[in-house]
């Protein structure tokens, strides 16, 4: 996974072409049902079946609610954290006369 979504995020930012873009969106996601298949069949062979359901449910929380912090985070990264770096360093950026 770290791979594939890595090899995704380099396409996605150092890309043009919506064609990279577009494979790199391909090669990122490709591995994503099998790790779920994967953590599935873990989850289903050593839980009970009665308690599938609360956990599926505690999983889905945990895995969930961290979506709604990130967004925070990222948001007060940005405004707080990127920004005022960028303002102060910003003439010294590896890609300015690359991308220009």
């Amino acid at each position: 996974m770290l791979f594939s979504l890595g090899t995704e995020n380099f396409l996605s930012v150092f890309s043009r072409e919506p064609i990279l873009r577009c494979m790199g969106q391909m090669i990122g996601w490709v591995l994503v049902p099998i790790m779920n298949a994967n953590l599935d069949v873990i989850l289903r062979t050593t839980i009970r079946v009665e308690l599938q359901g609360r956990v599926y449910a505690c999983r889905n929380t945990l895995q969930f609610v961290t979506i709604p912090i990130g967004l925070f985070v990222g948001g007060f990264m940005v405004d707080r954290v990127c920004e005022p770096f960028m303002r102060k360093y910003g003439g010294f950026s590896l890609l300015k006369h690359s991308l220009a």
